[in-house]
């Protein structure tokens, strides 16, 4: 997943950023997910070699789908639900688990339409990610132009209270991590698959541009 300049800043260790700068993490592998999860579990000193500690890492592995924002949140519902479990693995309440999670990785993507022009107008942001993936956009004008056609598409602008400068709009867009340049030709799209997803969702059940309750 893609953090920028503003997110790298605030973490301890890391300095000398360039203004454009973008950092990004690819998925991890199944394998990467079960060691860590797995290791995880050593930590808290769960039963080795059980059917019932195989059937929590595949679940933690699943719900990661590989991105480690997501491992990461899968991985603490996995705790907790031992906790809750009191450390008897087989009790376990693996829907639970599954149910956190996902509901963690919606408030993660939230949170991206959380702040600024996002998150007045989070339709039209949906809106630009998507059509965005459905083009090959390898520059940040290109960006712009997709913007201003789905302006022109949806008339937010139509709202008096609408203010919006393309540019500033598409850089809180890439400040957010909600659009990132991609590795295969550094072409632009919605980093993560499942927040593509959610923000088809967010675009089909919003019935104007106000900000999402």
């Amino acid at each position: 997943m893609a953090h920028t300049k503003e997110r790298i800043s605030s973490l301890d260790g890391l300095s000398r950023l360039g203004d454009n700068v973008t950092m990004t993490m690819g998925r991890m592998t199944e394998a990467e997910c079960a060691a860590s999860t797995n290791e995880m579990l050593d930590r808290l000193g769960a039963t080795p070699e059980s059917g019932a500690r195989a059937a929590l890492v595949d679940t933690v592995v699943e719900d990661a789908l590989g991105w480690p924002q997501h491992l990461h949140c899968a991985q603490q519902e996995a705790t907790r639900a031992l906790r809750d479990a009191k450390g008897v693995m087989p009790e376990v309440d693996l829907g639970a688990v599954r149910r956190a999670s996902s509901g963690r990785r919606t408030d993660y993507y939230q949170e991206r339409l959380g702040h600024g022009d996002l998150k007045r107008w989070p339709v039209l942001a949906a809106a630009v990610g998507l059509d965005v993936m459905r083009r090959e956009v390898l520059e940040e004008p290109g960006l712009w132009k997709v913007c201003r056609g789905e302006i022109e598409r949806l008339k937010p602008d139509k709202d008096p209270d609408f203010d919006i400068a393309l540019r500033d709009f598409v850089g809180q867009m890439l400040d957010r991590g909600l659009l990132s340049p991609q590795a295969a030709g550094r072409r632009y799209g919605v980093p993560i698959p499942s927040m593509e997803t959610w923000l088809s969702d967010v675009r089909k059940r919003c019935r104007d541009h106000r900000p999402i309750d």
